[in-house]
């Protein structure tokens, strides 16, 4: 049996594609919180599990029976009301996932990190580490990916792309000069896969970039040519933002975090480039990636598995 946590999220819905005739659904379970997904998702085969990785009970009850793992949960923002922050979701709650994996005897851990979590620069990024310490050091055989940032419909950030190219207009914070390699989210499900049986990947952790690596300013205008719009970049100095961003922060919470801005202006790309070769499929270019996304992606992928 293979777990999935956070299986009803934006990469959960792509893995399950990837999925698809590579293993019977009753031979996949998945764990959230998101009950009318997982009727859904129960409705077409898979097996289930509700709860959250905050709660150690409900963890080592989605585990029995298991032999291998894929730990997708994590949060882009914290919830401070709700329970979700970075400590008790994606650092606290990953201990509990490891440790009743390593009860239930699991035989491979897959985890999704992020890339740049090495900076140890925001919360986010301490949990993150904070997680591979915890898979590291558990015995379990494991793999550790650290994707950059995802491009695929239903992802946070290909919303904001969306967002910020509606008008001629174009904000961007700062020079505009961080470098970029995003990743196409179905690339990043086929890794996944792959991991799952192939032991060239064991007890590894891989950075993993798209194709190409460009500046953000060159992102955001291939995102408006794959619109098939024109605009203007409008650059916002650093020193106008920073003193905004702690009152846009409280006020508009999903518009722009403290933590964000930092992981945005350290750049996402990496030089390890182990993974492609490992892979053996043609990554998908981010303007190809970025059109499909805002095309087709996403109504297709929440019709499949979601209703």
């Amino acid at each position: 049996m293979l777990l999935i946590t956070g299986g009803t999220g934006f990469v959960g819905g792509y893995l399950l594609e990837a999925l698809e005739g590579k293993m019977p659904r009753n031979e996949i379970r998945i764990f959230s919180h998101e009950s009318a997904r997982l009727d859904r998702l129960r409705s077409l085969g898979y097996s289930t599990a509700t709860g959250s990785v905050t709660n150690s009970d409900d963890v080592r009850r989605a585990m029995q029976g298991v032999d291998r793992v894929i730990h997708l949960v994590g949060i882009i923002r914290e919830v401070k009301g709700k329970g979700q922050t970075f400590d008790a979701v994606m650092g606290r709650g990953t201990e509990y996932v490891v440790q009743a994996a390593k009860e239930a005897g699991v035989e491979r851990f897959i985890y999704q990190s992020a890339l740049g979590a090495t900076n140890m620069s925001t919360g986010y990024f301490r949990n993150k580490i904070r997680g591979e310490e915890a898979v590291k050091s558990s015995g379990l055989p494991y793999t550790i990916f650290r994707p950059t940032l995802l491009i695929g419909g239903g992802g946070e950030f290909t919303t904001l792309l969306k967002r910020l190219t509606t008008l001629p207009i174009v904000p961007v914070i700062g020079p505009g000069d961080y470098p970029m390699q995003p990743l196409y989210v179905r690339d990043m499900a086929c890794y996944l896969v792959q991991s799952l049986d192939d032991d060239r990947y064991l007890d590894q952790t891989f950075e993993v970039g798209g194709p190409e690596t460009f500046e953000y300013n060159d992102m955001m205008r291939q995102t408006l040519a794959a619109r098939g719009k024109k605009g203007i970049l409008l650059h916002a100095p650093l020193f106008l933002v920073r003193p905004v961003v702690p009152l846009v922060e409280t006020v508009f919470p999903t518009l722009l975090t403290r933590d964000q801005l930092t992981m945005l202006l350290e750049g996402s790309h990496t030089h390890d480039n182990r993974i492609h070769d490992l892979g053996g499929f043609q990554l998908t270019p981010f303007r190809q990636a970025i059109k499909i996304a805002f095309t087709s992606d996403r109504k297709k992928r929440s019709r499949t598995f979601f209703g």
